[in-house]
């Protein structure tokens, strides 16, 4: 009963609000998978220009697949050094939004040195992350930085424990391995 109760009070609140619209002030905020999927389009048929220019206002909005997709499209245009260190940015934000897409890339920059330091230690916290995650792919590159040493002491233990657990996800590098 009061289960019913609370449904028509609930109701009846719900009820005397108007509806948000333009006309009350709500903005309409665009479809960000179609603006990504646009700018992507426009990326592949040669106009990356037009590609950033779409996809910025809503990266900068802090969407994060907008954001990873800036730092991808960056990495993809025969970057600069520049270029590299945008895309990082871009990752970084992705990254703390909780990409692990993102949280692998901006690791891979680090351990490649492409517009940020080559820093071992910070590609090993953002590949944790993302392993932790289940990202297989951050599983593979984190198995190679304990089978290489990188960052870390070499351990092989760890390092066929992150196979194994990427390889059982289905990345066909670890797989190989």
């Amino acid at each position: 009963m009061r289960s019913i109760l609370r449904a028509v009070l609930l109701g009846m609140a719900l009820s005397t609000f108007a509806p948000f619209s333009p006309a009350h002030g709500q903005t309409t905020r665009p479809d960000s998978a179609g603006v990504i999927a646009a700018a992507v389009r426009a990326f592949e048929s040669g106009d990356a220009q037009a590609a950033f220019n779409m996809l910025r206002p809503v990266a900068s909005g802090g969407h994060r697949e907008a954001q990873f997709t800036m730092g991808r499209l960056l990495e993809s245009a025969q970057p600069t050094q520049a270029q590299y260190r945008e895309a990082a940015i871009w990752y970084y934000r992705a990254a703390q939004a909780g990409h692990t897409g993102a949280m692998n890339n901006l690791a891979a920059l680090h351990v490649d040195g492409l517009g940020v330091p080559v820093t071992y230690s910070v590609a090993l916290r953002w590949y944790s992350a993302a392993a932790a995650a289940g990202f297989a792919p951050s599983q593979y590159n984190l198995a190679l930085m304990y089978g290489r040493g990188q960052g870390v002491a070499r351990n092989e233990a760890l390092m066929l424990n992150w196979l194994q657990r990427a390889a059982a996800a289905g990345y066909d590098r670890a797989q190989a391995q």
